[in-house]
């Protein structure tokens, strides 16, 4: 998409210069011509056939600044034409490319939400799991100490009952 752009615009910004180089001969032309003309006029005598002479070189001189005049009005509109097309591409371009950095970042913060919520899903399941495991630890815990204190319990009942018979004079 954008290499075509850039081509089109490439074409243009060079059809641009081959005008501008083309009205630029132009002007360099006249000029020269109207240099010729002045030439020939500061080299006539100023009785040349009674002034005939004069008032033709004097006739084409303004004849030729009129046309330059106009040939330079033209080159000034073509060529701001052209910079105002040029910008108003550059500017949808701009506005193209800002549209589509806000799409990408409005992109990005919707996928960096979602991870987010993921991870945090992720945290709360793994935070449930290991609530279940140490109840489960712990219950385990609870089980193994109840066992010890009926052991003790029991050991510490028979211990009394053998010293009790063994102070009573009864054989173990």
């Amino acid at each position: 998409g954008n290499a075509g752009g850039d081509g089109r615009q490439d074409q243009a910004a060079e059809a641009l210069r081959a005008r501008v180089d083309e009205l630029t001969r132009a002007v360099a032309k006249r000029d020269a011509a109207i240099r010729a003309l002045q030439a020939e006029r500061e080299g006539a005598p100023a009785s040349a056939g009674a002034g005939g002479g004069r008032e033709v070189l004097l006739s084409r001189i303004a004849h030729l600044e009129a046309a330059s005049a106009a040939a330079a009005r033209q080159h000034e509109s073509q060529v701001r034409e052209l910079v105002d097309k040029h910008e108003a591409e550059i500017k949808g371009k701009e506005e193209r490319f800002a549209d589509l950095a806000a799409k990408r970042a409005n992109e990005h913060r919707v996928s960096l939400k979602r991870q987010k919520d993921a991870y945090g899903e992720l945290l709360t399941k793994r935070n449930e799991e290991h609530r279940r495991e140490v109840r489960g630890l712990k219950d385990q815990l609870e089980g193994v100490e109840e066992r010890q204190r009926v052991f003790l319990e029991s050991y510490v009942e028979a211990s009394l009952d053998a010293l009790a018979r063994v102070r009573d004079g009864d054989e173990l």
